[in-house]
């Protein structure tokens, strides 16, 4: 399957009003359940184009966040190092070990497939170590974090966001109780 892209009519007629509706439907039962089925409609648009890849995206927001609640608990600088070169390192695998030779995932018809938004969300990730780092921004709970990471609406396209720009915006707008 294709990725749902945002000017098709499933998109714009069914994936967006199902997601915004269950959204601000779900927030009448607190924050927590909204940001539950943001993040739900965010793997599931993720997972439309090949599911294969939501377990990368899945273990990237994961190992992403782990790294990220040592380093808020004051580990010391080579840890952000050692997650900068893993994100950097998932980014080349898949990007370019095709001009090597060696492509890791093939498409349907023999070309070369590179997860979607991979860019996007791994630029995003290493962004939002480095703001903890210098303390530009608190640990945000894993449910913002993943949401902040996996959200639809620049999961794909971009664009890349500073992190100190958006999560305070989260905890301050999400007014759904």
């Amino acid at each position: 399957m294709a990725p749902v892209l945002f000017n098709s009519k499933l998109f714009v007629l069914a994936f967006l009003p199902l997601a915004l509706s269950g959204f601000f439907a779900l927030g009448r039962c607190g924050r927590r359940a909204a940001m539950l089925w943001l993040l739900a409609c965010s793997l599931l648009f993720y997972a439309w184009g090949n599911p294969a890849f939501l377990l990368l995206l899945l273990g990237s927001i994961g190992a992403n966040f782990i790294l990220a609640r040592r380093l808020a608990q004051g580990a010391s600088q080579r840890w952000l190092v050692a997650g900068l070169a893993g994100n950097f390192l998932l980014l080349g695998l898949f990007k370019y070990s095709r001009f090597f030779g060696a492509p890791l995932f093939s498409g349907p018809f023999g070309g070369w497939a590179a997860p979607v938004g991979i860019s996007f969300f791994t630029f995003q990730q290493v962004m939002f170590l480095v703001d903890l780092c210098q303390s530009e921004i608190a640990l945000p709970a894993f449910l913002d974090y993943a949401c902040f990471i996996a959200f639809f609406p620049h999961l794909i396209s971009g664009p890349i966001v500073q992190p100190r720009h958006i999560l305070p915006q989260d905890r301050k707008s999400t007014r759904l109780n």
